[in-house]
């Protein structure tokens, strides 16, 4: 039986070894990113002060496409610290494994100068394979949590509560509509659970998988959650980029945000295109909470 652990830790701790459209781009999933009064990005993508930068990044195993040996810590390192986010939902990472022998997020932590939390979904090449979150360590964590979903290869969604908002990193089933559109029913219910009566945005961020979002996972999502993203191709290692990428405020309390930009950045000195199979996307929110 899959064991499932979720390990919290400080990136002060160091670990050691051991854009096309998307297809979906004609699905109205609440995006106003086409109207250019919403572009702050006119002179970069650097932090625009005072808001709050969610991410989220699909790394690869930290490998470049087509390549699942050659990790590139520092390079991920750069990209993290040129984003600068508050926090960012990472998928697909090795931890002490026969392919890579390191704690993956720990490596990515020490670089970009973070905090972390990491969730196992499988145990793998005499080592184990998970997701996790990084986040800017002023942010003070009142509580955190994880949940098994199901999938040809199991799944987990990892929470972390923070002042205030609370933010759920996920990787939804690549294989099965039916298991994606239980993976959202579950994400939901447990938001609904532990946040109907908690005023704070509830954010679901994460590689999800699904690109059409007219099939019954699409009509789930949309039915609960509002797209704060890019409406183009994140995962690009295709004839057809597509978007499966996403970070999303949940519709269930009433929370409100207010979205000053979102993007697939772009910063000299960091080739995207050569760290993942996937791009990162940005989404900087105007002040809330205290």
């Amino acid at each position: 039986m899959t064991r499932y652990s979720l390990i919290l830790v400080l990136a002060a701790v160091s670990v050691a070894a051991c854009a096309s459209k998307g297809d979906n781009s004609d699905f109205d999933f609440g995006d106003h990113f086409d109207d250019p009064g919403t572009d702050i990005y006119a002179d970069g993508y650097g932090r625009v002060p005072g808001t709050v930068r969610l991410a989220t990044y699909n790394v690869h195993r930290c490998t470049p496409p087509n390549d699942n040996v050659n990790a590139d810590y520092d390079g991920l390192g750069k990209a993290f610290r040129m984003m600068s986010p508050d926090v960012v939902a990472i998928q697909e990472l090795d931890s002490c494994t026969t392919r890579h022998a390191y704690f993956q997020l720990g490596e990515l932590a020490t670089r970009a100068q973070m905090s972390y939390t990491y969730c196992t979904t499988v145990t793998y090449a005499k080592g184990k394979y998970g997701i996790g979150i990084l986040y800017n360590s002023a942010l003070k964590v009142v509580r955190q949590d994880h949940i098994a979903l199901p999938g040809e290869e199991p799944r987990q969604a990892l929470i972390t509560e923070f002042e205030d908002f609370v933010f759920i990193a996920t990787h939804f089933c690549h294989k099965s509509d039916e298991n994606r559109t239980e993976d959202i029913r579950l994400v939901t219910e447990y938001a609904a659970a532990h946040y109907t009566g908690l005023p704070k945005p509830v954010f679901l961020a994460g590689d999800l998988n699904e690109y059409v979002l007219t099939t019954a996972m699409g009509q789930a999502l949309t039915a609960s959650w509002t797209s704060l993203g890019v409406n183009t191709g994140t995962y690009f290692n295709t004839s057809n980029p597509r978007r499966i990428d996403y970070v999303l405020l949940w519709k269930g309390n009433g929370a409100t945000v207010e979205v000053a930009g979102t993007a697939i950045p772009a910063y000299e000195g960091v080739n995207f295109n050569f760290l993942s199979d996937h791009y990162p996307v940005i989404v900087d929110l105007k002040p809330f909470g205290k």
